[in-house]
């Protein structure tokens, strides 16, 4: 009888656990393209609210997120199947791990990132020596140049040797998980899930930025107003965002100190648009990984 009843509470916890875990994904992956969006629009200062975003994508993004993450999940819960496990077995168990790994490394640089600009920023409002203001500007300069190589190379490789290293001495992190209490496998999805809504606006922003300095090679543009005169001729425009009845500019970089641009026409104002094939601008962006 104990058995039974045992085996029936074992079942209960699992399908309340299954629940609610379902209800935190389910809630979260709804703003991963709110996320996204977001800090895409927000690289070139547009006002989210001034463009429609496509409903499709944004589908599609929660989509992907919400595979990915149940495939994780599955990971975690086979873990239990094989407790005799070499290297590989372990290594798949700590595919979890990896990707936790992988999204902390990256929030870690991006905050530390910005906390440096800030702070930067707050040096300079309080020196008035022109001296310093421009030792400070070097400084800060030489710091965002080791962060920007340590925000694109440094994540994968330092997971990877982590997890390399912990499946050599036989951990499992998903057997770990296992192991614990409901409420430290939750809190671990939860915590999972706040990296990836803030990696998924450093990506929004990471495409802007590939847009921008020319990575990316979107089409350029040349916009004839209804009053006959060309848009910004002397920018090297392309196309950010459309809805029915607004268009968002940009124009791509020419160096590492170009400022970001944008511009919100009405569609009603532009009479009509030649799109032209875009080049891949290389120079530009090995400019930004350049003292």
């Amino acid at each position: 009888m104990n058995f039974d009843v045992d085996k029936i509470l074992k079942w209960v916890r699992t399908r309340i656990e299954i629940g609610t875990a379902a209800t935190i994904l389910t809630g979260a992956v709804t703003y991963v393209g709110r996320s996204y969006y977001g800090a895409y629009f927000d690289f070139y200062s547009i006002p989210e609210s001034s463009v429609e975003t496509s409903l499709f994508d944004n589908i599609m993004i929660s989509i992907v997120v919400a595979i990915f993450s149940v495939a994780l999940i599955g990971v975690i819960y086979l873990s239990q199947e094989d407790e005799a496990k070499g290297f590989w077995g372990l290594f798949r168990d700590n595919v979890p791990l990896f990707v936790v790994l992988l999204l902390g490394i990256i929030v870690a640089v991006e905050i530390y990132w910005t906390n440096v600009e800030s702070l930067s920023s707050w040096i300079s409002s309080l020196i008035s020596s022109p001296e310093m203001v421009a030792r400070n500007k070097i400084l800060t300069g030489r710091v965002e140049f080791f962060l920007r190589w340590m925000i694109v190379f440094s994540p994968v490789p330092t997971a990877l040797v982590l997890v390399v290293f912990a499946s050599f001495r036989g951990f499992s992190f998903s057997r770990f998980l296992m192991r614990r209490s409901t409420g430290i496998r939750i809190f671990f999805l939860c915590l999972y899930l706040l990296l990836l809504l803030h990696v998924c606006g450093i990506w929004g922003r990471a495409t802007a930025f590939a847009e921008f300095t020319g990575l990316l090679n979107k089409p350029e543009v040349v916009v004839t107003l209804t009053d006959g005169q060309t848009f910004q001729p002397d920018k090297t425009l392309y196309l950010v965002a459309q809805d029915s009845s607004t268009l968002c500019f940009s124009s791509k970089s020419f160096g590492n100190n170009s400022p970001v641009s944008a511009w919100i026409v009405p569609q009603g104002s532009v009479k009509y648009m030649q799109t032209k094939p875009g080049s891949t601008q290389w120079n530009v962006l090995l400019d930004y990984f350049k003292k």
